[in-house]
């Protein structure tokens, strides 16, 4: 055994490259490239995918009458269930979102309890609905991946953008009487690129 080994550091990788055997961290951190000699690419990208409107037409529709009745100024967004912020994609998306397809038959994802809010603050205010993950789906994700650097992981449905914070008591008030949070089953995958 090592000395590093013993006291506990953990041992660092070695990969073969085009310049000879290199620390895999440091190919990605330093070199920007992967083992095989491509290069990484460090554009974001968030991997989502659709989901049927009517599904989350009841909390939608109730949410739009607050602001409307609050005269808080609003953009809906078409909803969409995000997972990842991802890094390091690769050229041919193709073969990357086919074994996406192939993994996501008969995947259901489920609200947090009755249903959770998030406000985030941007350039506008996101409203997201906050669900669950779904652990066996995201581990054979994490398989697919290979190369594919994970950024973020977080599951929401961004619902609407408004120009304005609601009031903290507000919030509370919409939430007491909102439709419970549908569970949810995945459609078509999708690749946006982060801003």
């Amino acid at each position: 055994m090592k000395f590093g080994e013993y006291v506990g550091h953990k041992t660092r990788k070695i990969v073969q490259t085009s310049i000879g055997p290199t620390e895999k961290d440091f190919l990605k951190n330093v070199a920007r490239e992967n083992p095989n000699g491509s290069k990484i690419n460090n554009k974001e990208f968030y991997l989502g995918f659709g989901i049927s409107k009517k599904a989350i037409k009841r909390v939608h529709d109730y949410i739009k009458s607050w602001f409307l009745r609050y005269h808080i100024p609003f953009t809906s967004i078409n909803p969409y269930l995000t997972l990842y912020v991802l890094k390091n994609i690769p050229n041919n998306k193709s073969n990357f979102i086919k074994a996406i397809k192939e993994a996501k038959r008969d995947i259901q994802f489920n609200p947090n309890g009755a249903g959770d809010i998030t406000f985030v603050k941007g350039s506008d205010i996101e409203l997201r609905l906050e669900y669950k993950p779904c652990y066996p789906f995201m581990e054979k994700l994490d398989e697919i991946f290979g190369d594919i650097e994970v950024v973020k992981e977080h599951t929401y449905i961004k619902l609407f953008e408004i120009e304005k914070m609601m009031d903290e008591s507000l919030i509370e008030d919409m939430m007491y009487s909102c439709p419970r949070f549908p569970v949810l089953r995945i459609g078509h995958v999708g690749l946006l690129r982060r801003k």
